[in-house]
């Protein structure tokens, strides 16, 4: 699926993405890129908003997911789980995996627990009912991966 995202990258850029958020869910903490050639694509991908490094060097969040700890948990449909960057970013690993996904979050005001299950793209389960999002116009921001 093309999003504005994926249309800011060219396809290699793309596909280091994918295999960058794939990394960081495995190890499920900031990854260091050592490949000469792959540190030419962390730096292509840092200068389009796409993914953020610590003053180490480590990739520490890849939007939407994050290396470090945050309050969206997301469990995918093949078992892997991560943190997201933020609730927004939580739903929308359905689309970025291409998988059902069940996240466990809190509110952002009151920190009362939230729960949605999304599957073939579509909310299932939201619990409590009548939660509501709020996000931003991500077309107003450049660098998503440091706006969240």
């Amino acid at each position: 699926m093309i999003t504005p995202l994926t249309a800011r990258l060219s396809y290699s850029e793309n596909v280091f993405r994918r295999k960058l958020l794939d990394r960081i869910v495995a190890e499920g903490a900031p990854v260091r890129v050592a490949d000469p050639s792959e540190s030419a694509m962390v730096q292509a991908l840092t200068g389009k908003g796409i993914i953020v490094c610590s003053s180490a060097g480590e990739v520490t969040f890849a939007y939407p997911v994050s290396a470090l700890p945050t309050p969206h948990r997301v469990s995918l449909g093949d078992g892997r789980t991560f943190h997201a960057m933020c609730a927004v970013d939580a739903m929308g690993a359905a689309f970025t995996f291409g998988q059902d996904v069940t996240i466990e979050s809190s509110c952002g005001h009151c920190r009362q627990k939230v729960r949605v299950k999304v599957v073939g793209g579509e909310i299932e389960t939201l619990e409590p009912q009548g939660t509501h999002v709020l996000h931003l116009d991500l077309r107003r921001f450049r660098n998503w991966a440091a706006e969240c």
